[in-house]
């Protein structure tokens, strides 16, 4: 009796159950599978992953079943109730035939009329072994190592060096087209032959050794093509037992789960533990201990003796690592395992290998899971993120002058913005969250800004007297004389900067001369490149009569301040203006250019004497006509 020591081992595994069974296509295109009991042969569908492995002959090597339809020779995976992992052998050239079976290595064998081939999966070559002097019915199989054949006459047995050496071995009158061979005991096999009688087929027992028919075992209620067993390649199958694997259960409660496997998937196996516990599946739940173990067919037993252990869950040494939230910067958490390899991490959102790392974290609780390589839970984390307030950036502070007052001042303040802090900003008694303050007077402030976490800070902010920075403004101007028009021309200097000019709703160049103003009084406002008003001026135009000139014929140069001086009367509008006044011996006393500027009675510096005095003036009027007056002036002190 043999010790089988338990391997720990992560498996989900399932046994089925098949018992003298095997396999069968139909003439409607079926897969079946038969298997013999006490009360007969029962009939089981088995679906296929394609539809056409279910034509032509078949082989069974293992748990892999083979099909040859004269064009290509296609395999699956034979499960418990289905075919599945369908998939073509690379194409070789194949002759068209109605038989298949398998050698104890895997070899295909496979006829066409009177010939033999035979060819490896694995290599897949096509060899012609030679021809037979009989005619293929039906399908091969191998009996103790030998090859026999279906034949039209009956059962051939083929000489595999030179098949024309081969021989009738059990004649047999009917149509066979199955021939199968089935697990009788530990130390041989049974043949069956499957013949036709009209829509049903006979099973019948062949005697190997003795060349005779026993007789009829069961009937099946359909046409036979051809059949298959995991024993056709004549091989007397034992029970191998190829592991005893203990199967992990999370969470552990003192019972171990065990998985026995063997070798042969087909074969239907009792699994037996202390002759007490007995399935079909090979599996069981025991606590840990020795047992011993029994596998049992319908021909043979396997006697050995298991261990199991206790399962034993030992934690790592962990290190965590974390880095909180801070700001706008997610946090992240990872871990140094100890054998990383060996465990996982698990959180809500799943499994993660041990060098993992979380990121995006906002604060708060996370907990996290320790899986070893069995996927059991060895140690339970949890980590705490915590959150670093956002610090207040100012990254800009401007003050600029407001455009609608002449000393007032804007304040645009800038701060670091965050996806998950707002700003709000205070100064002088207004909050808001824009950082823009307007028509601020001049003086210092206190500006306060504070975030949506509670963070403060306070900075100091001086607005100026920007009228202090105002351009000199100058202007020059001419009234409105009589029907001549006055004009105002303003000039705005400071450094290098350009000013502007606004009367009304426009805008002019300094320097711009507004002409044909009515006598009144103008107002201007100076404003800079962006229209902020610089400063104002008011500009009054007068208006001087029309009148013609005039002289006087009297006056007196006393000093008194009254008619002291003699000239045109004002009011008058003359230019290139030219004045005399001559004694009444002809003498030049006095002249003038000048409209305003007259004879005060004086010759070199002395009084002239009482009398009359003569004058002459020459002009152009004000519709600039040239005129000449003339006449004469009493001098009377």
């Amino acid at each position: 009796m043999k010790k089988i020591c338990l391997i720990v081992t992560f498996l989900l595994l399932s046994v089925f159950a098949c018992g003298q069974s095997f396999y069968v296509v139909t003439s409607d295109g079926y897969l079946k599978k038969v298997s013999l009991g006490p009360a007969g042969a029962t009939s089981t569908d088995i679906s296929t992953c394609n539809s056409a492995l279910a034509f032509g002959s078949i082989a069974l090597f293992k748990n892999t079943i083979y099909q040859a339809n004269g064009l290509q020779i296609l395999q699956g995976t034979l499960t418990p109730n289905s075919v599945a992992n369908c998939s073509a052998i690379p194409a070789v050239a194949l002759p068209l035939g109605n038989a298949l079976t398998v050698d104890s290595t895997g070899v295909l064998y496979m006829d066409s009329g009177t010939d033999i081939y035979k060819i490896d999966p694995k290599n897949p070559v096509l060899t012609h072994l030679g021809q037979i002097p009989f005619i293929s019915g039906g399908d091969l199989v191998f009996y103790k190592g030998d090859l026999y054949l279906a034949s039209t006459v009956g059962i051939v047995r083929i000489d595999q060096v030179n098949t024309a050496n081969s021989t009738l071995h059990i004649p047999i009158s009917r149509n066979i087209y199955g021939l199968v061979s089935i697990a009788y005991s530990s130390t041989h096999n049974k043949v069956y032959a499957l013949a036709v009688s009209g829509n049903s087929t006979d099973l019948l027992e062949l005697d190997m050794e003795n060349k005779t028919v026993v007789g009829t075992t069961a009937t099946l209620p359909y046409v036979v093509y051809d059949a298959a067993s995991d024993v056709e390649s004549g091989e007397i199958p034992k029970i191998v037992i190829d592991s005893v694997r203990q199967i992990v259960t999370c969470p552990y409660h003192g019972k171990v789960g065990l998985q026995v496997v063997c070798q042969n998937p087909l074969a239907d196996y009792q699994y037996i533990l202390n002759d007490a516990i007995i399935n079909t599946t090979g599996i069981f739940q025991v606590a840990p201990g020795t047992y011993d173990l029994k596998v049992k067919s319908t021909t043979q037993t396997k006697d050995t003796t298991i261990i199991v252990t206790a399962q034993d869950f030992a934690k790592p040494v962990i290190t965590i690592n974390k880095t909180d939230e801070n700001c706008d910067q997610k946090g992240q958490i990872g871990f140094n395992i100890g054998n990383a390899n060996q465990y996982t991490i698990q959180d809500a959102s799943g499994t993660y290998p041990a060098d993992h790392v979380f990121t995006g974290l906002t604060a708060g609780s996370y907990s996290f899971y320790v899986l070893n390589h069995l996927g059991c839970t060895v140690d339970t984390i949890t980590v705490t993120v915590n959150r670093v307030k956002c610090a207040i950036n100012i990254t800009a502070a401007t003050t600029t002058k407001n455009c609608a007052a002449l000393h007032a001042g804007d304040i645009q303040v800038t701060a670091a913005s965050h996806a998950t802090a707002s700003n709000t900003y205070t100064l002088n008694g207004i909050t808001n969250t824009t950082g823009i303050f307007t028509a601020i007077n001049p003086g210092s402030y206190t500006l306060h800004i504070a975030t949506s976490e509670g963070v403060t800070k306070d900075t100091t902010l001086i607005i100026p007297d920007f009228y202090l920075r105002k351009p000199t403004v100058t202007y020059t101007k001419t009234d409105f004389i009589c029907d001549v028009p006055g004009s105002i021309t303003i000039t705005a200097r400071l450094a290098d900067s350009t000013y502007r000019i606004q009367s009304g709703s426009s805008l002019f160049a300094s320097g711009h001369k507004f002409t044909e103003p009515a006598a009144g009084n103008y107002f201007f406002s100076v404003v800079d490149s962006r229209g902020c008003l610089m400063d104002t001026l008011s500009v009054n135009i007068n208006f001087i009569k029309c009148d013609p000139v005039v002289f006087p014929n009297t006056f007196t140069p006393n000093k008194d301040g009254i008619n002291d001086i003699f000239l045109p009367m004002q009011g008058g509008v003359a230019t290139k203006f030219k004045f005399s006044v001559f004694d009444r011996f002809g003498a030049l006393l006095f002249s003038s250019t000048d409209l305003h500027t007259g004879w005060d009675g004086t010759y070199k510096g002395a009084p002239a004497p009482l009398g009359t005095y003569y004058w002459i003036a020459t002009y152009y009027d004000q519709n600039n006509l040239y005129r000449t007056q003339s006449g004469s002036v009493l001098l009377v002190r």
